[in-house]
């Protein structure tokens, strides 16, 4: 799914809309994108993926108050060791996270499973804070 978002921002006029209502809304409405419309509809993919991801895990965890707990907090790392601005660092990211997860499990124990991902976010955060994937920008105001 993370591919084909990847695709559809780069590849075509819709996505490239949608990047550059990201980037600078009032910019984007000055070049004729119309940017309610691209606002709705970012809503709408993100609620799908959403949908999409709480089927993918719903069979493995239990219902609870704090289910998202742990997810959200993974999420996050992933999103940080990959770098916010690349779809791709993301994927690499999650795939660097799982082997060190599994790895940590297969060897260590599986009580100390979430462990790396907090220890790689901060080796990540502590030598390339825009990710490994990211770009560092510097916005002139």
């Amino acid at each position: 799914m993370m591919l084909t978002v990847e695709f559809f921002n780069r590849k075509t006029i819709f996505g490239k809309a949608v990047v550059a209502t990201a980037n600078d809304r009032d910019a984007a409405a000055l070049m004729g994108i119309n940017t309610g419309l691209v606002i709705t509809f970012s809503y709408a993919l993100s609620s799908l993926t959403a949908a999409f991801a709480g089927v993918l895990i719903a069979p493995l965890t239990l219902t609870g108050a704090t289910m998202g707990a742990v997810l959200g907090l993974k999420a996050f790392a992933v999103a940080i060791i990959g770098g916010l601005s690349s779809g791709l660092g993301i994927l690499v990211g999650g795939v660097i996270l799982g082997i060190a997860e599994t790895t940590t499990g297969f060897y260590i124990s599986t009580g100390y499973k979430d462990v790396p991902g907090l220890v790689l976010l901060l080796i990540v955060l502590a030598i390339k804070p825009a990710g490994l994937f990211g770009k560092t920008s510097i916005k002139k105001v």
